[in-house]
């Protein structure tokens, strides 16, 4: 039965390659493999839902050019122009292609982060239109060839608002409150109060950044707004939303979804913004990273990516096609009249907008948000000694704050000499610190975790959540535990921590699974790390099984967040990486259990892909592997997709 399905399999895999469109002229097939790329790989790191993926019968982007050069794209994503230079400060990365916005691209010029292009190697330059050449960020045209161009807008909902707005100020109209989305990052926030106060959006002075950040506080006290990015989509079009803030071509795609859905060009004017290809210094395939940008700019793939994302292309060939779906499209090719373009801003300037918007988010700056300070005394025995413990606890009200921004606030807040964090739903017992601190006193370590007990709300007899025992692993030993979720696992909340081991350790904002994110940097600072048996956190679970929701893309999060730490663990702990490798591969097995279970075909196909994508481009070899294990990938590796519904159908993972 197997080998029957191996080989239905492997025949539905050649009739699709024999099916595949032929996009491309004899001319340019040839051009592409002349070039030399075969057995290379290129490393593209590009904003998420950015390039045309294959998915509704769109052209897979990535797929053409592997086929025509014979070079690998190892293609992954971010979500912000800040992620994306974190990444490439911290080092140990190579990427040959990104896609920063212009004052992005200014900055890596300005630090000496770009490689000049040698536009020999891309003749398709020729398609780029001329206004969209030599730019501010850019003037001579050494580092970057423009891809896509946008601005930002407001979107509404006809049903929930009386008449079409014409101004930002319906942003802080009170009949609206909890109607509103907003721009979840500081720099599109900024610019909206910057724009309705006249200020101009690369100001270095520090009295119109606290003027901006004042007005957006009042729009918190008014309207208590939501702060979405990717969100917006799903929260848009459900139509429970009056508006959002958020960018024009996105803003076709969620009318294609909605149909009362509509927007406006505030008369205050908007940023508008260019993306574009470049090469940092980290490359170590100059010559793929060009042979991609070049790629980019054939007119059958501009249209293919613009047609797919609905933003307006650099192209000129895309523009000016009426058979695009796009022509004329007055969203996607906005008479925006009233436009200011960010450009980089110094240091200083920076620090004091991200320490504003913390401000704002967190409710200091609001006139109604209350804080309060207080101090509370008591006593517990350490080793014999009688010790007098004083806790110094600041309340900060806060809503519609994520969980990665409330924790971020908390550490940055924090003065003692350690930290710890519960979350709303959950309780501690009433020694648990104290039993946790003499844990990590007797061990000298630097963590010290303690047992968790999940508790069910319909009354489910609880169960202890982690292995039980008392350990004291060495760095190495608690690296591994996380991997395997043996006796540590990727929550924080049942731990404490040295302040001074994660002080610097800041969560990622708008990030599902934040702890996957966070809790492998700071086993990585431990020297020990404390494991003990003693249950003193009590986990509320809440009812109905995870596998029975709709699957979220923003689950993706856990996705990103274990390749980062596979690309963390390589580099620093090589004797792990085949063990990372495979809990990746059983985290896109079991996600992709969810999406084919409760996403629709062509949903599941385009999330099961990026999985794939994701398994090839981080192979493991199978020893060490039960038999189990084996069987399940093998199976994935074969068809995924196959595997996901057995599993299914077995009840495996649900």
């Amino acid at each position: 039965m197997k080998k029957t399905v191996t080989i239905i399999l492997s025949l539905i895999l050649v009739f699709s390659a024999f099916a595949d469109n032929n996009y491309f002229d004899k001319k340019t097939i040839e051009y592409y493999k002349g070039l030399g790329l075969q057995g290379t790989t290129v490393n593209v790191y590009n904003w998420g839902e950015y390039i045309s993926d294959g998915s509704e019968d769109s052209m897979n982007v990535v797929k053409e050019f592997e086929k025509l050069t014979g070079c690998k794209v190892n293609y992954t994503n971010y979500e912000s122009n800040e992620n994306m230079y974190s990444k490439l400060i911290g080092g140990g990365v190579s990427y040959d292609v990104i896609v920063p916005s212009d004052y992005m691209i200014d900055k890596l010029i300005d630090e000496d982060m770009l490689l000049e292009l040698d536009y020999k190697n891309i003749p398709n330059m020729k398609y780029v239109d001329k206004k969209f050449q030599k730019l501010f960020y850019d003037p001579d045209q050494k580092y970057s060839v423009c891809y896509n161009v946008g601005t930002t807008i407001l979107i509404y909902n006809k049903k929930l608002v009386k008449e079409p707005p014409k101004s930002w100020d319906v942003l802080w109209d009170e009949q609206y409150k909890g109607k509103i989305l907003m721009f979840n990052n500081p720099r599109d926030a900024f610019a909206i109060a910057q724009t309705r106060l006249g200020i101009d959006f690369n100001s270095t002075n520090e009295q119109d950044w606290v003027n901006a950040a004042e007005l957006l506080a009042q729009q918190k006290d008014k309207v208590n707004p939501v702060y979405v990015m990717d969100e917006v989509f799903n929260l848009m079009e459900s139509g429970e939303y009056a508006f959002a803030t958020y960018y024009a071509g996105d803003y076709v795609l969620m009318n294609e979804n909605n149909s009362d859905l509509g927007y406006c060009i505030p008369e205050e004017g908007v940023n508008a913004f260019y993306d574009a290809f470049c090469i940092p210094k980290c490359s170590k395939n100059k010559a793929g990273g060009e042979a991609f940008i070049n790629f980019m700019q054939e007119p059958e793939v501009a249209l293919a990516n613009s047609e797919y994302i609905y933003y307006r292309s650099a192209n000129y060939t895309v523009e000016q096609n009426k058979e695009s779906s796009l022509y004329g499209n007055p969203a996607v090719y906005s008479n925006a009249k009233k436009v200011q373009y960010f450009k980089n801003l110094p240091q200083s300037t920076n620090e004091l907008e991200n320490r504003l918007w913390t401000e704002v988010k967190s409710g200091q700056l609001s006139t109604d948000s209350k804080k309060q300070d207080r101090k509370i005394y008591s006593q517990c025995a350490v080793l014999g000694a009688a010790v007098i413990v004083v806790i110094t606890i600041k309340i900060i009200n806060n809503s519609n704050v994520g969980v990665s921004e409330t924790r971020n606030i908390g550490i940055m807040e924090s003065k003692g000499e350690f930290i710890v964090f519960v979350d709303s739903d959950d309780w501690i017992d009433s020694d648990m610190y104290k039993h946790l601190y003499q844990r990590m006193v007797e061990d000298h370590s630097d963590i010290a975790a303690c047992g968790v007990q999940m508790v069910w709300e319909d009354g489910t007899p609880p169960r202890i959540l982690t292995r039980m025992g008392n350990h004291v692993l060495s760095k190495e030993e608690a690296m591994q535990a996380i991997i395997e979720e043996s006796w540590l696992k990727q929550p924080v909340w049942y731990k404490l921590y040295k302040t001074n081991l994660i002080k610097d350790i800041l969560f990622p904002v708008g990030k599902y699974h934040e702890d996957v994110f966070w809790s492998y940097q700071a086993v990585d600072r431990a020297n020990k790390i404390s494991v003990s048996d003693h249950i003193g956190y009590y986990y509320l679970q809440r009812n109905g099984s995870i596998m029975g929701e709709e699957y979220s893309l923003k689950r993706l999060d856990a996705i990103e967040a274990k390749v980062q730490r596979h690309a963390y663990i390589k580099e620093n702990f090589p004797m792990l990486e085949n063990l990372s490798a495979k809990d990746l591969w059983f985290t896109c097995i079991y996600q992709g259990q969810m999406a084919v279970r409760t996403r629709s075909k062509a949903e599941a196909k385009k999330i099961l892909t990026y999985f794939e994508n994701v398994m090839e481009t981080h192979p493991f070899h199978m020893e060490g592997c039960n038999t189990k294990e084996r069987l399940w990938l093998n199976m994935a590796k074969s068809s995924l997709v196959v595997a996901c519904c057995v599993r299914n159908a077995l009840k495996i993972g649900l």
